[in-house]
């Protein structure tokens, strides 16, 4: 016997307990289906929106950290220049003062790819170790001054080390956005590819 026989043969009750069972289930596949897709399309969104703000936080930081690398190799030469007639202490800021994206953003940096993430973690360690040893050298942080301004003095006689301490955190530097670079190329190539973000990282350009 076939199904639609044995349909045909339902008594106009059954038949109706059947055809609304048919019903629901027809239904509830077509919902379920509909969900699922519907999650698809906005985790595929949420995937999109993801690596945009990820392009966006590497090229923050890479201008942050070019920042101070400008810095370091401005005060390389400030450093390197005689000193005025009489003058026994120069005054300075530590590079630290230009790392504000960085803690800034700590919760986000998880997302970001595993070796430019790394390169960032140790460049900004170095920083904090570069201004510990500023003041293991002989420089001071006036107790008046705001945090905020991360001044410092330090005598003429540590002029050399505090000068080779700033040619390494700049070859650091230099080290990171050589990194950075290639994680913000490749991200950018992979982001170019599919046409609902192209326009949006040229927008960022």
């Amino acid at each position: 016997m076939g199904l639609w026989e044995w349909v045909a043969g339902l008594a106009p009750a059954q038949a109706t307990v059947f055809g609304t069972a048919i019903g629901a289930t027809l239904g509830f596949i077509s919902l379920t289906g509909g969900a699922l897709f519907n999650a698809k399309l906005n985790r595929d969104r949420d995937d999109r929106l993801n690596e945009l703000e990820r392009l966006a936080l590497l090229r923050s930081l890479a201008t942050e950290i070019r920042l101070i690398r400008n810095l370091l190799a401005y005060q390389i030469k400030e450093y390197q220049s005689p000193a005025a007639q009489g003058q026994t202490w120069r005054s300075s800021v530590s590079p630290k003062l230009f790392s504000l994206l960085y803690p800034a953003n700590l919760s986000k940096l998880l997302g970001l790819p595993h070796d430019a993430l790394t390169q960032i973690i140790i460049f900004h360690a170095a920083i904090d170790e570069y201004e510990y040893n500023l003041k293991a050298d002989g420089a001071e942080f006036p107790d008046n001054s705001p945090l905020t301004t991360r001044s410092f003095n330090f005598p003429l006689s540590v002029t050399p080390q505090i000068i080779a301490r700033a040619n390494t955190l700049r070859s650091g530097a230099d080290s990171a956005l050589l990194h950075l670079e290639v994680a913000v190329s490749e991200l950018e190539k992979r982001l170019k590819k599919r046409p609902e973000t192209s326009k949006l990282v040229s927008k960022l350009d």
